[in-house]
């Protein structure tokens, strides 16, 4: 038996019992739903079983950690929703742009998203989430995660990988879909039952709660003008052939560091050619000390950061 303290008191369990279940007997103390395990003050995944006598805590949706695991783990499942529904466009096509308030906008390179296919999506996510689809991780040797990810059609993971001094990789699945991470995940699809897709411009929005009210979606709210921006910032790293952190290492290691950051100027300096005056005539003031623009993806998403190298 392991001997487990929490809140001052000592529990047993026997061994191989998952943080999930022990968490099942803690929920009741927690307003939101428990998402992570602190365990010796070191977060881990509820995916794990502790392996010796150890002092835990936990993590809900309320919690920064918990939330950003609640966001990786509904991209994963709308991923392997369209991973079902459209076989033959391949995962990397598929890109988490950027967020838009408490929305976050996905575009599937290629494909204009209509209303079926985004109904068709939700559809395939509830499903799973009824489901309670589970998320397997296993650490997989560098050159095995590679051939996978060739096979998976996921060149932007296996430009990544190249890059990486571990000799292995976390790698995270959903029955025949297989992903990766960079961040702590959720045991299962049944763990994100709050969530909404809709329509936007060419992509959709993947509409989720924030942490301060964990089980409510709010209406996604437009904003044009930050839309354009931001969809010109990606059109940039695409014109700039830096389209995910791998390019991006592909430039600097083949010596483009300058050539990228005077490419990078000479169009901040046409947009700020291209901004007309304000009648008031007020000082307008542009920030130019960003070299890259921010939508540099390092998978098929940024914002819900990628399959967890942490020992959580």
């Amino acid at each position: 038996m392991l001997h487990i303290k929490y809140d001052g008191k000592v529990y047993e369990y026997a061994e191989g019992t998952t943080y999930e279940e022990i968490a099942k007997d803690f929920q009741s103390k927690y307003a939101a739903r428990i998402a992570l395990v602190i365990e010796n003050g070191k977060i881990r995944e509820l995916l794990k079983s502790p392996e010796r006598d150890t002092e835990i805590s936990f993590l809900t949706y309320a919690d920064d950690a918990g939330h950003k695991s609640y966001v990786r783990t509904a991209t994963m499942v709308l991923m392997r929703a369209m991973y079902d529904i459209l076989p033959e466009v391949h995962p990397d096509q598929i890109k988490g742009e950027f967020s838009i308030g408490k929305g976050y906008y996905i575009s599937v390179r290629g494909v204009s998203l209509t209303e079926s296919i985004v109904a068709k999506a939700e559809t395939r996510m509830r499903e799973l989430v009824e489901q309670a689809e589970p998320i397997h991780k296993q650490a997989m040797p560098k050159d095995e995660a590679i051939a996978l990810f060739v096979q998976m059609h996921m060149e932007d993971k296996v430009k990544l990988f190249r890059y990486r001094r571990s000799s292995s990789i976390n790698v995270y699945n959903m029955g025949s879909y297989y992903d990766y991470y960079y961040g702590y995940m959720l045991p299962h699809a049944g763990y994100v039952p709050h969530f909404s897709l809709q329509t936007y411009e060419s992509g959709m929005i993947l509409n989720l709660p924030d942490k301060e009210d964990p089980e409510v979606v709010s209406p996604f709210e437009p904003r044009k003008q930050l839309f354009t921006t931001l969809s010109q910032a990606t059109d940039w790293g695409i014109k700039m052939g830096i389209d995910t952190v791998g390019d991006l290492n592909d430039q600097i290691c083949e010596g483009k560091l300058n050539d990228l950051i005077l490419v990078q100027e000479a169009l901040q300096e046409r947009r700020i050619g291209e901004i007309k005056v304000c009648d008031d005539r007020r000082p307008f003031f542009q920030r130019k000390d960003d070299i890259f623009t921010p939508v540099i993806h390092s998978a098929p998403h940024t914002w819900f950061s990628a399959a967890s190298d942490r020992s959580g």
